[in-house]
């Protein structure tokens, strides 16, 4: 099978005007496919504007070469041919393809994962950049809904990341506790039961978060939270029964 490569052309090509997160300001930067070169027209293969901001260095930082297969078995999906990517688009909200392109986006997320990130707005823009690139390695659209899309797609993974979180924190917790380590408030005794996609720096620099009073706090505050909301989902005693609408109006 052909590999992918990417490039980033600056400041040429159609940018998308658009307001983003924290970017809030137009970008322009093109992704194009040497891939492309002789296609027919017909088979409308483009790769759209991406909304993030180029990083300083101007280098081409795409991750589209190869599929990524770096750290462990959360990466195993093949980038497809520029020809062979599935045509998506948005409809109510979601991708037309929500369960395979949301499946993507996680996988991406993981075998792209590069610091201690404690949410979205931690990325540097540079990663966000090369993510939105690797995601677009797997699908391609129509160029008008290109801002939709990344809409689409932001919302996706930054609801991602802290679930993510929570997700490699519990599983942790729980081979320590089968290992016969006994797990309190010290969240050093993780340290050894890293997930495979994270790499040992990074999983100590977020322990280290999840050792400050300021996490620990906010993390008492989000568990009570949520145990009120499920509280007040708990039906109490029967519901009345509602009569047919035409009873209710005599």
């Amino acid at each position: 099978m052909g590999r992918t490569t990417t490039n980033i052309n600056k400041g040429r090509g159609q940018g998308v005007d658009r307001s983003s997160g924290e970017q809030g300001r137009s970008q322009g930067s093109v992704l194009g496919s040497s891939d492309t070169v002789g296609l027919k027209s017909n088979q409308q293969h483009t790769l759209m504007s991406s909304p993030i901001e180029e990083g300083s260095d101007g280098d081409d930082v795409s991750s589209c070469r190869v599929a990524s297969t770096k750290r462990g078995g959360s990466s195993q999906v093949q980038v497809p041919e520029p020809v062979n990517r599935e045509w998506i688009y948005i409809i109510d909200g979601e991708f037309s393809n929500q369960i395979t392109a949301t499946r993507i986006i996680g996988v991406n997320l993981k075998g792209m994962w590069s610091g201690p990130w404690k949410s979205w707005k931690d990325v540097p823009n540079a990663d966000k950049k090369q993510l939105f690139e690797r995601f677009h390695c797997y699908f391609q659209w129509e160029e008008k809904w290109n801002g939709e899309i990344y809409s689409c797609w932001e919302q996706c993974i930054a609801g991602k990341i802290p679930d993510l979180l929570c997700r490699v924190r519990d599983q942790a917790k729980e081979t320590a506790k089968s290992k016969d380590v006994l797990v309190e408030d010290d969240m050093c005794v993780l340290t050894d039961f890293k997930p495979p996609w994270i790499k040992t720096e990074t999983w100590k620099q977020t322990i280290e978060i999840w050792n400050t009073p300021e996490w620990k706090a906010k993390s008492k505050r989000n568990k009570k939270s949520e145990l009120n909301q499920k509280g007040a989902n708990i039906p109490s005693g029967h519901k009345p029964m509602r009569l047919p609408k035409e009873k209710w109006l005599r």
